[in-house]
């Protein structure tokens, strides 16, 4: 989603990932006589300035004008809810900020990412291996990538996120034979 990002402001992006978070979202706010904000996190409709309140109306007419997010009306309450379009931009913004888990202790056990992603899929095959050397990864061959520390969830998502999930394996082994001194001297593992 290049060219929708949310330029000097992440009020946006900040309502959109907890509308995310949580599914849907109770929106009194959105009426002109608000008196709650996103009831349950702590702080009242009237504790915020009327600056403030403005512009969290704007921002959420900013989603819907994009249409990240919809109002929904049951009864006489209003709800927003992410459309399909917003939790699209929320997995790109995930995919974009993940990060691999860095423990203090080494549990002595090596995580393998290897792929065999076909010719025709060359453009996600070259993402997947960006995304993990510039995750932290080390290459130990062209489509195998070591780390020492558990990242399975980041990985099912980043193949998840680029639909390659059948041509990638994440194995987890005691040892990486004769590349075990590389690995713990690029970790910092001696």
């Amino acid at each position: 989603m290049r060219g929708e990002g949310f330029r000097g402001s992440s009020l946006p992006r900040a309502i959109l990932q907890i509308v995310g978070i949580s599914g849907v979202v109770l929106a009194a706010l959105v009426a002109p006589n608000a008196v709650r904000l996103f009831r349950g996190w702590g702080r009242d409709w009237n504790e915020i300035g009327r600056q403030e309140q403005h512009r969290i109306r704007a921002a959420l007419e900013r989603l819907r004008q994009r249409r990240l997010v919809k109002f929904v009306t049951r009864g006489d309450d209003t709800f927003i809810q992410v459309t399909e379009k917003g939790k699209s931009y929320l997995r790109q913004f995930r995919f974009s900020q993940l990060h691999l888990p860095k423990l203090d202790r080494w549990d002595k056990t090596w995580r393998l990412i290897t792929f065999d992603i076909p010719e025709y899929e060359k453009q996600r095959r070259d993402i997947l291996s960006d995304k993990l050397k510039k995750l932290g990864c080390l290459s130990l061959q062209k489509s195998v990538l070591a780390y020492p520390f558990p990242c399975r969830d980041e990985i099912d998502f980043i193949i998840s996120f680029l639909g390659i999930s059948r041509h990638v394996l994440y194995i987890e082994t005691g040892s990486l034979g004769s590349a075990e001194g590389l690995a713990r001297k690029y970790f910092r593992l001696l």
